[in-house]
């Protein structure tokens, strides 16, 4: 991304200042480091709410978002953001885990989300997209024009409200569902655990010859079994 932020006309890579916006901190962090690397000005926000005082009080060239978030989602931070004539002009990344179907680009495309992109492996997704909009934004054209904001479609708040509740009762219903096959696996390995309790225990107490289990430091008697007993009287 270096070698492009240093053709920029408008602006120096140590200038630009990337907000992003994640509920884990530990997101955060891992972004955070990705940037730094390029000589990128990070600001953290926890969720949307405190990405708008940010906005306000800040100059910021590029927002990263996650979709699923407390108070205040991607989604809703993006319509807020893009329907500002103070803010329309920022490009906006939503940077998600959650799966991505049509009706989720369909939403995104309408609110004026710049790029969608998963969360994958590595960040190689990302940093394209971000080095994408800010070659567009902050560079210039052949011409030497500087090119223009896509504005979002006209999307009114009831219709919008409806379409974002859909969208978060579908991500609330996937994760209920991941998070029930998750409990189930952990029920099944639980089983499988005390199954192998009860043969150890079986094997140990039974054994014909005698057992006797110390401590790491070999100082200590933790256990005995059966045969040992027959064998100390």
């Amino acid at each position: 991304m270096h070698k492009v932020l240093e053709s920029l006309t408008k602006i120096s890579a140590s200038q630009l200042a990337i907000l992003l916006v994640d509920d884990i901190p530990e997101n955060l962090l891992l972004l955070e480091d990705i940037f730094s690397e390029y000589n990128l000005r990070t600001i953290p926000a926890v969720n949307g709410v405190e990405a708008l005082k940010i906005v306000e009080r800040e100059t910021v060239h590029l927002i990263i978002s996650d979709a699923m978030m407390p108070k205040m989602d991607g989604f809703q931070l993006c319509k807020i953001i893009k329907n500002s004539p103070a803010t329309a002009h920022i490009p906006f990344i939503i940077y998600t885990s959650d799966y991505i179907d049509e009706e989720d680009k369909d939403l995104a495309d309408t609110i004026g989300v710049d790029k969608y992109v998963l969360k994958s492996g590595d960040s190689d997704g990302l940093i394209e997209a971000a080095k994408q909009l800010i070659q567009k934004k902050y560079g210039t054209t052949s011409e030497g024009q500087e090119p223009r904001v896509r504005e979002p479609a006209s999307l009114d708040e009831y219709s919008f409200i409806e379409r974002h509740d859909k969208i978060l009762i579908k991500k609330l219903e996937e994760k209920m569902a991941n998070l029930e096959a998750y409990s189930l696996q952990l029920l099944h390995k639980n089983d499988e655990l005390h199954r192998s309790e009860l043969r150890y225990r079986l094997l140990f107490e039974h054994a014909s010859i005698p057992i006797f289990v110390l401590d790491s430091s070999g100082e200590e008697l933790l256990d005995v079994n059966t045969e040992a007993v027959n064998l100390l009287g």
